[in-house]
């Protein structure tokens, strides 16, 4: 699955209500592609062909907000380190593929 343009937002703490974030100034923006294996599934995330972020899909790692269909939080973690993302599509529909991609992936 790749989407046309979605958007990534810095949170300094989980935070599962979309209208709290800063959405007029994202972090970055771009094309996400998820990807799986007979194994994993990940989260590509890119702009112009650039790989800006690939995050291994596990359980928790994404969320949906409270209040909106478009927007995500997917916690990122490198080692020790943790963070969260806010993650937000232009559109319902992608958004929408999106989460049927991670369900099928789970089946």
């Amino acid at each position: 699955m790749v989407t046309g343009m979605c958007c990534n937002f810095l949170m300094k703490i989980k935070n599962n209500s979309a209208s709290s974030w800063n959405l007029g100034e994202p972090i970055w923006s771009g094309s996400l592609i998820v990807t799986s294996d007979d194994k994993h599934c990940y989260l590509n995330f890119s702009s112009n062909s650039q790989l800006f972020l690939k995050v291994k899909v596990d359980t928790g790692v994404v969320e949906p907000v409270l209040d909106s269909s478009r927007y995500f939080v997917v916690k990122v973690e490198q080692g020790e380190k943790r963070a969260f993302l806010g993650l937000g599509f232009q559109e319902r529909s992608e958004s929408f593929d999106f989460t049927a991609s991670l369900s099928d992936f789970k089946k």
